[in-house]
């Protein structure tokens, strides 16, 4: 039986991971990295190539960072992810996360350029949309949907189910048509850091149809009507954590679309964190 198709749409980064830190730095110091990698970032990205690896059809919506970055992207997704609706149109200013990752966990510093979509991303994606099968939309943080609102619209329009991320974005969280948005999906994938900020808008474990809260090595905790189930992590090898709450995302989905249990959804979605941490970057 084939998987249900899916669409994620959000920005898309290219990650440099310093990795071995034995610390961060601080101002006036430079400390040494013993490994840099790049890989591709951004939650759509990383939720969609985790999906394509469980084995649905994937497509990915997005500005791809520009040059000479664009190719870290495309030759890591290309095989497994469907870009027909990205683009590097108008984007001149390179689109990239310096991500400091050792003991300490990791810390981001990053550049958000231009638009997280194609201007024309409505309309290329209606004309293709019954060709691919599509049944889920992903929205890889909550600033595309608040910059896109449309995405709903589309969604809807065309009979998809719709989850959405957070990512730590504070304008984002504070945002006065934030709650209403969350309201509008499926499925709100935020971690605890993120519910505890956006319960200063009135934020509920119920404002969404299912809410799940990534606890990272702490496991998930999943609120559906009145079923309520936390579910804890096992224990893991952790080389970086980068991408791992995207690739939670993408099991919990995986399952969900197939009608599983809270349960058995959280389930995967741990497992798939987990996989996540056992090497550099958000994609292996």
């Amino acid at each position: 039986m084939s998987l249900p198709a899916v669409l994620c749409a959000g920005r898309v980064y290219c990650d440099l991971v310093f990795s071995g830190l034995q610390s961060c730095p601080v101002p006036g110091d430079e400390i040494y990295a013993e490994k840099l990698s790049l890989h591709t970032g951004g939650g759509a990205g990383i939720t969609a190539h985790c999906l394509a690896k469980l084995g649905h059809p994937s497509s990915l919506c997005a500005s791809l960072p520009a040059s000479p970055f664009t190719s870290v992207v495309r030759d890591e997704l290309a095989g497994t992810v469907d870009l027909e609706f990205c683009s590097v149109d108008g984007q001149s200013d390179p689109q990239i996360t310096a991500v400091l990752t050792g003991d300490m966990d990791r810390s981001f510093v990053t550049r958000r350029a231009g638009s997280a979509l194609p201007e024309d991303f409505v309309q290329s994606i209606t004309n293709s949309a019954m060709t691919k099968s599509i049944r889920h939309l992903h929205i890889g943080e909550l600033a595309t949907l608040l910059d896109h609102p449309e995405l709903v619209k589309l969604a809807r329009k065309e009979n998809w189910s719709i989850s959405l991320d957070c990512a730590w974005d504070v304008e984002a969280m504070q945002s006065e048509r934030a709650l209403a948005l969350i309201e509008s999906v499926d499925v709100f994938l935020p971690n605890e850091s993120e519910i505890e900020r956006l319960a200063g808008i009135g934020l509920t474990s119920g404002t969404a149809p299912v809410t799940v809260i990534k606890k990272g090595g702490a496991g998930a905790k999943g609120f559906s009507g009145k079923e309520i189930i936390e579910v804890p992590a096992g224990d893991v090898i952790c080389v970086d954590t980068t991408g791992a709450g995207d690739a939670f995302n993408a099991g919990f989905i995986h399952g969900w679309l197939q009608g599983w249990s809270l349960g058995d959804c959280l389930v995967c979605g741990n497992h798939s964190g987990a996989l996540a941490v056992g090497h550099l970057g958000g994609v292996d």
